[in-house]
């Protein structure tokens, strides 16, 4: 992962880089239904499919610029079981 950090830095395209907290520190605010007040949920969050660990911000031209450098990442697992979300910003 060092290795894949230090492209993205010397290629000019990474923003920002962190970790998350495990979500034993975090919440998540749920919206029942439109009439209804938010709710808020303290973790842990027991769906280990939809914990994230952590985000690479990368500023680049295209989809697929995003693509290639999301294929170039190691597995964040190291077993084969890691997940890579691309996401685009506003």
């Amino acid at each position: 992962m060092n290795k894949y950090n230090k492209e993205l830095i010397e290629a000019g395209v990474r923003v920002i880089a962190k970790g998350i907290k495990p979500s034993s520190n975090g919440m998540r605010i749920s919206y029942p239904t439109s009439t209804e007040n938010p709710v808020v949920i303290n973790g842990p969050f027991s769906e280990p499919d939809n914990i994230i660990a952590g985000f690479i911000l990368i500023e680049v031209n295209s989809k697929e610029e995003a693509i290639e450098w999301a294929m170039r990442m190691p597995d964040p697992q190291g077993d084969g079981e890691g997940q890579i979300e691309l996401r685009e910003v506003f």
